[in-house]
């Protein structure tokens, strides 16, 4: 059972049961780990933590997860993670899965045996959240500052009190206020990266060789990235991914009725999805490209898009947080152990791991590459699109030979 405090604040909008976990007004210790941030990269640390009997502490001003428009699909790979955290629990019977993925390019088309799971972004942290352990303490307040002190980082609540912990997380996502207010400094590498447009189709609109089809922008230049098409609990869900600029004519057609607009775009998409009608309005999601700072304060840590916001098309987030999460309870946090304060040094461990710095650099340079690759038009980047389906009939005839022999 989680230990669940109200807070009598304006940020409360729900009324939660009373925690049986004093804390007062003033500063107090709480917890080993103090989690500022119960979204999905929250809900997944506290609970790997609480797992290895460590005291956690969860700050959010929301009681309950909202559905976001944000990772609709974990991927072989994340499952792979969620697996070796040991978290398969929390997804055993969640969603929908998928076991065959098409993938199409330059009309060349590829058949994948694998297992992806399509789930609502609420629904997927709530079974996280659902796991949580009696070591775990959610507060439902506003963090608004983070401060040194001599047992450790102190979380500042807007409803007047002050956390304390050997270890805070930061996983506030995009949210600046906080990052502001600790002297991050962010990093903008590109604003308009991407744009992302979902919305839901009923079951007849799903592709017709598969449960999942990814279909690759069919034109140099045009910024379209690749329409993902899978079946989602009783109706069939549509992900584009562009890199189309806010003020492009084409998006606000596309938003008003994105079936004929998306057919405009990839003429070749109809012989591979069903005709179905569209049940939801078209949702959408803009991403800047940017890094933070590290903080320059000891016993904190930044997490998942805290830290930096990748290109959503590479589908690198989830798998950020998981390695992050890994790397950080598994290897670090047993190194840490004790009574005395972190230091600053030993967050610096954290941030110059070598997994953590290779998935950093390789998502900033992959969100760039994937960027110039659906937005250029020199021979170059042309060569560039037509590598992967080159492989891809490469593949195919050493299947045909194998397959003959």
């Amino acid at each position: 059972m989680v230990l669940t405090e109200a807070t009598p604040s304006k940020v409360c909008d729900v009324t939660c049961a009373p925690s049986q976990v004093t804390v007062s007004s003033s500063r107090a210790v709480v917890s080993d780990v103090l989690i500022v941030g119960a979204g999905l990269a929250g809900s997944i640390a506290a609970l790997v933590f609480a797992r290895r009997g460590t005291r956690v502490t969860v700050v959010d001003p929301h009681a309950q997860p909202r559905d976001n428009f944000r990772c609709d699909k974990l991927s072989p790979s994340q499952l792979a993670l969620i697996e070796e955290l040991g978290l398969s629990d929390c997804i055993e019977g969640l969603g929908t899965k998928l076991k065959k993925l098409q993938v199409v390019r330059n009309g060349i088309s590829m058949m994948h045996e694998l297992t992806e799971v399509a789930c609502r972004y609420d629904v997927l942290i709530k079974a996280f959240r659902d796991r949580w352990p009696a070591n775990v303490t959610f507060v439902q307040d506003l963090a608004l500052d983070i401060k040194e002190s001599a047992d450790g980082p102190s979380v500042h609540l807007q409803s007047g009190r002050i956390l304390t912990a050997r270890l805070a997380i930061l996983t506030t996502g995009h949210d600046q206020r906080l990052q502001r207010n600790i002297g991050l400094e962010r990093n903008l590498l590109r604003t308009n990266q991407s744009l992302i447009f979902g919305f839901q189709m009923d079951a007849a609109a799903r592709p017709k060789a598969c449960e999942s089809l990814i279909y690759c922008g069919q034109k140099a230049g045009d910024g379209i990235a690749y329409v993902n098409i899978f079946a989602f609990e009783d109706r069939t869900q549509v992900d584009l991914f562009t890199h189309k600029v806010p003020s492009d004519p084409w998006i606000h057609a596309f938003r008003r009725d994105p079936l004929p607009a998306l057919h405009a775009v990839m003429p070749g998409l109809k012989k591979y999805m069903g005709n179905g009608s569209v049940l939801s309005p078209v949702r959408m999601a803009a991403t800047h490209l940017w890094d933070n700072s590290a903080p320059n304060l000891a016993g904190v840590v930044l997490l998942g898009d805290a830290q930096l916001a990748s290109c959503p098309v590479l589908g690198l987030g989830v798998t950020r947080i998981l390695t992050g999460i890994r790397q950080l309870a598994q290897q670090h946090w047993p190194n840490w152990q004790g009574r005395a304060p972190l230091t600053r040094a030993q967050i610096e461990d954290y941030y110059s791991d070598p997994i953590i710095q290779h998935l950093a650099e390789n998502s900033i340079y992959a969100s760039k590459f994937v960027h110039s690759l659906s937005t250029r038009t020199g021979a170059y980047w042309r060569l560039r699109r037509l590598w992967p389906s080159v492989k891809d009939v490469g593949r195919q005839a050493v299947k045909r030979i194998r397959h003959q022999g």
